[in-house]
């Protein structure tokens, strides 16, 4: 039996639910300091883009308030121009755009 749209946003929920956790109470300077830490939200973040890819476009269409191609583009990132991480972006995302991506996570499957 194939995975479910449920399967693949229970993970991206998972992975949020992370970043924010091991975020909590850490400074900008501890995160870029850590590269154990800056790895593994590398690795969150690619998570949740191949989540997205899994999920059919008329799902997302029908739920345009989620940033789809944002995290697919975000792993694309991550997965092939690792060198180039911007990590002072990668904190800004996990500090002001996956909290708001895990509330919307946490809607949609309540819908489901």
């Amino acid at each position: 039996m194939g995975k479910t749209v449920r399967f693949f946003l229970e993970h991206m929920l998972d992975q949020t639910g992370y970043l924010i956790e091991a975020s909590r109470g850490m400074t900008k300077a501890d995160f870029l300091a850590d590269r154990t830490l800056r790895l593994a939200f590398e690795r969150s973040l690619e998570i949740i883009g191949e989540a997205v890819a899994k999920i059919d476009d008329d799902f997302k269409a029908a739920h345009p308030d989620i940033p789809w191609r944002k995290m697919r583009g975000m792993r694309n990132v991550v997965a092939h121009v690792y060198w180039e991480v911007d990590h002072d972006i990668l904190w800004h995302v996990v500090q002001h755009d996956v909290p708001v991506l895990h509330e919307q996570l946490k809607a949609v499957l309540a819908s489901l």
